[in-house]
């Protein structure tokens, strides 16, 4: 003759274990610790690698620009170069 079992209640460890943090960290506020200024959502993140480590910055105005490079060939007197010739560089911004 069998007879059925009725299981026991038991609680997983990792339940019992977060049934008694979680409250205490709420309590405590660590649960959810202050925030910096947030990027609004959409908005790029700009990452600068630097020898101290990496840094983010949000970019809320990004606006891609390029330069346009003009070489100038203009005469120069005898004294300051000797061909007679000097090459002017400018930049151009352009957006």
């Amino acid at each position: 003759m069998s007879r059925k079992v009725r299981r026991r209640a038991v609680v997983s460890p990792a339940w019992l274990v977060a049934g008694l943090i979680l409250p205490g960290l709420v309590a405590t506020g660590c649960a959810s610790p202050s925030r910096g200024q947030r990027t609004p959502p959409g908005n790029p993140t700009l990452i600068l690698a630097a020898p101290a480590g990496e840094k983010t910055f949000p970019v809320s105005d990004l606006t891609f620009v390029y330069f346009k490079r003009i070489f100038y060939k203009r005469h120069a007197p005898r004294s300051e170069e000797a061909g007679g010739r000097r090459i002017d560089i400018a930049d151009r911004r352009k957006q």
